[in-house]
């Protein structure tokens, strides 16, 4: 979790763990607060995550992140080394892009995504969750899906080497 350099906290970490009730406990404690500026210290948090003891006999090294705003644009440069770091490690980036994000936001997460041989993720005004949502720069409108699915679907796909074909949002609810 991260916020920005003048906000409660810039980083809130739970270190690694096989612990999925202190992971879920950590998670549900957590609240979106402060903002009001566009930018944040993504920076800070890409150097922390990507300084974490990373299992070095893991298959599968996944980071999700999840996201309405770029770093600072004197900290890009900050930010791109880590996502290099990461890349070198063999850890694969998520982006999760939510509402409120613009052209520039969505070139540099999908570029972290690209980098670290991960995928761009985004919420459409089809999720009826935050503000409008940026039309993403695509050829082709994917399927929507719901959020948990899709990253379900996704993880599953690098862990296992297959992907499966996303599911309508609509039909997942039959």
């Amino acid at each position: 979790m991260y916020r920005d350099l003048r906000d409660e906290y810039i980083t809130n970490y739970s270190d690694f763990t096989i612990d999925i009730t202190s992971q879920k406990n950590f998670l549900s404690k957590q609240r979106a607060s402060g903002g009001g500026d566009f930018e944040e210290a993504v920076d800070v948090a890409m150097e922390e995550a990507v300084n974490k003891k990373w299992s070095d006999n893991a298959k599968t090294k996944i980071l999700i992140h999840v996201a309405d705003a770029p770093s600072h644009d004197n900290d890009v440069e900050s930010w791109n080394n880590s996502t290099l770091k990461f890349a070198e490690m063999g850890v694969r980036i998520i982006t999760v892009a939510s509402s409120g994000i613009d052209k520039k936001t969505e070139y540099l997460f999908r570029s972290q995504s690209i980098l670290t041989n991960g995928m761009y993720v985004y919420l459409t005004n089809d999720s009826g969750i935050g503000d409008y949502h940026l039309e993403a720069t695509v050829e082709e409108r994917p399927t929507v899906e719901y959020l948990n699915a899709s990253l379900v679907r996704i993880i599953k796909g690098y862990h296992t080497g297959v992907f499966e074909e996303a599911v309508y949002y609509r039909q997942q609810q039959n």
